[in-house]
């Protein structure tokens, strides 16, 4: 919670803006510019400190699962793999909705159909948590990728 405390405001401009409407393209690309800055702020974090601001509250620290040393920025990237495909395959599906059909002519606004990247991102959240839950060290799926685990710190 405390992440997400300091990363809203980022988020401010592209849900309150007057002049943008809910499909607007601008719109989009400043959601999906602000989501690679959130990407940052986790993968500099982890690969500086070994935590972000919330993890320095709750008192635990991402570490590596070979020698429990801290990670790098080669294993704070790979942690994060999944959220650097899915935002631009996002803003792509997104930008190719608001701005025409698939054929490229633009100004025919698709209809609206359910976003299958939503669909893929909480498919692959519910994995990642239910993961957690599942195993002694309590790893996500993204430990995995990254080669990471979450320990408390004192």
């Amino acid at each position: 919670m405390v992440d997400g405390f300091v990363l809203v405001p980022l988020y401010l401009p592209t849900l309150f803006s007057p002049f943008w409407t809910l499909d607007s393209f601008w719109q989009v690309v400043l959601g999906g510019m602000t989501e690679f800055v959130c990407i940052a702020y986790f993968v500099g974090m982890h690969a500086k400190y070994g935590q972000t601001l919330g993890k320095r509250v709750a008192r635990v620290r991402v570490v590596s699962t070979l020698d429990e040393t801290p990670i790098g920025w080669a294993a704070a990237l790979r942690r994060e793999r999944p959220w650097l495909i899915f935002v631009p395959l996002a803003v792509v599906y997104d930008l190719t909705w608001i701005t025409g059909d698939a054929n490229g002519d633009a100004g025919t606004q698709l209809p609206y159909a359910p976003d299958p990247m939503m669909t893929i991102y909480y498919m692959w959240l519910a994995a990642d948590i239910g993961c957690a839950l599942v195993n002694k060290k309590r790893r996500s799926l993204h430990d995995y990728i990254g080669g990471t685990v979450v320990v408390r710190t004192t």
